[in-house]
């Protein structure tokens, strides 16, 4: 009876693990993914290209995983062909860059205005040194504002299943051993 106690709470355990790993990788489903395939892996079939696919993960299997691309088109890749695969969560804006790039134009506007009014004259030298007042916080203003509205997703890495498992004519066991 004690040997049927031990292996029934170590297959509870078992099964709960299982059950936990599964309830992850679903998930994950819907979320935005980038997959990187391997390229030149022995014994499987090569990719269409190497270079990474983004699109929205479907599913998670434990033989492939599959990616639904943006122009609809379901792409299943076999784990040994998997290199990296990336998950999205969240996504950022580009505010800081934004500002810099509006600095730049503003001053840049600000030069060509008053090149502009020096030129004519410079009658008028408080305007020259106004257009400088109103281009450069204007465009790091609009430059934060475009820059804010521009996002990206940040990636982060999914732990790809172990290929101990997967190995052809391997089996993976498990055993108990009480002490009497």
């Amino acid at each position: 009876m004690r040997w049927l106690r031990i292996t029934g709470s170590s297959w509870c355990l078992v099964a709960s693990a299982i059950a936990l790993q599964g309830q992850e990788r679903d998930s994950l489903a819907g979320l935005p993914a980038r997959v990187t395939p391997r390229c030149n892996v022995p014994g499987v079939s090569p990719a269409v290209h190497c270079k990474p696919v983004v699109g929205t993960l479907v599913r998670m299997d434990s033989d492939s995983l599959t990616l639904r691309t943006v122009d609809n088109v379901a792409h299943r890749f076999a784990w040994p062909a998997v290199g990296a695969v990336d998950v999205s969560h969240r996504t950022r804006g580009h505010l800081g860059n934004g500002m810099l790039i509006g600095l730049g134009v503003g001053v840049v506007t600000g030069e060509l205005l008053k090149s502009s009014c020096a030129s004519t004259g410079g009658e008028d030298a408080g305007l020259c040194v106004l257009y400088f007042l109103i281009t450069i916080p204007g465009g790091t203003l609009l430059g934060g504002v475009v820059g804010a509205s521009i996002r990206s997703p940040t990636w982060e890495p999914v732990a790809l299943p172990s290929p101990a498992g997967t190995l052809p004519g391997h089996r993976f066991g498990l055993s108990l051993r009480a002490p009497w």
